[in-house]
């Protein structure tokens, strides 16, 4: 069987040039999903973009990084072993809790669907605030969710601690709830050589102008060669709602 691929672009909403080069990836047909960060600036831009061609769902790019104390590029207020002990405080749960919902709420007043639900920065990977967010997308009917077997390494910051067992029971929990995930995720346009059987997301920040890097992400993704590989591996492009209407769920 042929493998699968999400081609899923982060960040909608974050800025014009963020908002075009994911439109124009979902345009081509190469970018076939993505998540909006409610809070950022220009997300009901992001929302219209996204109903203008024609789609009605689209994931939730949560972001709680006011709360941990994290802002760009790559500064932590507080120490990571001060971190790790906030997750023990109940207060500081509850707050992630309220804030999370009302961003979901946010998200549900640009009168889209949630096809999915990620992180800013794969925080939903601290085992703490994968448990939350699983009972709040319980309460909000939200059938997938990223998820990476494997952990998450951060470009700017350490990695999200990982503990086998502690993934394997993430793991157990989306099974026993019935909620959708890929078998691996990736995250850059050069990990697509990695894809292997299965289904893969594979995570991609393109914008058009702005930030070199996202920009040069768009320019690979819209490239002959990105296209070329693609065909080469024999790669079926989906998305989250297709996989969750294959799996059964609705």
């Amino acid at each position: 069987m042929n493998p699968s691929c999400i081609v899923h672009a982060d960040d909608f909403g974050l800025s014009p040039e963020v908002n075009q080069g994911v439109l124009e990836g979902l345009i081509s047909g190469v970018i076939t999903d993505t998540s909006i960060l409610v809070d950022a600036p220009w997300a009901e831009e992001a929302a219209r973009l996204l109903m203008g061609f024609g789609s009605t769902h689209a994931g939730i790019h949560l972001n709680l990084d006011e709360l941990f104390g994290w802002s760009s590029p790559g500064r932590e207020r507080i120490s990571r072993d001060e971190l790790m002990s906030c997750f023990g405080r109940g207060e500081f749960l509850e707050a992630c809790r309220s804030e999370a919902r009302r961003q979901i709420e946010q998200f549900l007043s640009l009168e889209l669907s949630p096809s999915h639900l990620d992180t800013h920065h794969h925080v939903h990977g601290f085992g703490a605030i994968f448990f939350l967010l699983l009972d709040l997308m319980k309460d909000y009917h939200i059938e997938a969710m990223r998820f990476s077997r494997q952990g998450y390494r951060l470009l700017t910051r350490d990695a999200i601690p990982y503990d086998r067992l502690l993934y394997e029971l993430m793991e157990a929990s989306l099974r026993e709830h019935g909620i959708v995930f890929c078998d691996t995720v990736l995250e850059g346009v050069d990990a697509l050589a990695r894809i292997g059987p299965g289904t893969t997301e594979l995570i991609v920040h393109p914008a058009k102008g702005g930030d070199v890097w996202r920009e040069r992400e768009l320019d690979i993704l819209l490239s002959p060669t990105f296209a070329e590989l693609l065909r080469e591996r024999q790669v079926h492009l989906t998305n989250y709602r297709e996989l969750t209407l294959s799996a059964g769920t609705r």
